[in-house]
């Protein structure tokens, strides 16, 4: 891809942070898949503060079930500002399908770091995140 198609990515309709985080399209397919895996239908909102303070469900609300929701949204907001960085300074990007594997990554390696998931093998919480909730540890 040429570097004025990897600007336009994040930059043809103008960079706003509501822009890059809620409503570009690579982003809002990745906020829906992070709502699907919960269960749950996303309607963008209107700002990422709106975003940010809405007490969303998410994966429920057992220590870990909040714990991974939160570490989930806030890998999505930083694999967001990577990929963009990568694209437009390095003129190199990823598939979406390659970023939300990296998220999915990243929130279970990061939670895996917690006390709430002591004792949880990385390769389970990657395999299946509501079953490992779910379990009583």
């Amino acid at each position: 891809m040429a570097k004025e198609q990897y600007a336009k990515v994040y930059k043809g309709n103008g960079e706003s942070i509501d822009h890059l985080f809620l409503h570009c399209p690579v982003t809002i397919g990745l906020w829906h898949k992070l709502f699907n895996l919960a269960g749950l239908a996303w309607v963008p909102p209107r700002s990422i503060e709106d975003m940010l303070v809405i007490a969303f469900k998410g994966l429920g609300n057992s220590l870990r079930d909040k714990t991974l929701w939160q570490m989930a949204c806030l890998t999505l907001l930083w694999m967001v500002w990577k990929e963009r960085n990568n694209r437009i300074f390095e003129y190199k990007g990823r598939m979406e399908e390659m970023l939300w594997d990296l998220i999915m990554f990243f929130s279970s390696l990061w939670a895996s770091c917690i006390a709430a998931f002591r004792g949880v093998p990385l390769s389970a919480l990657q395999f299946n995140w509501t079953t490992v909730c779910a379990s009583k540890v």
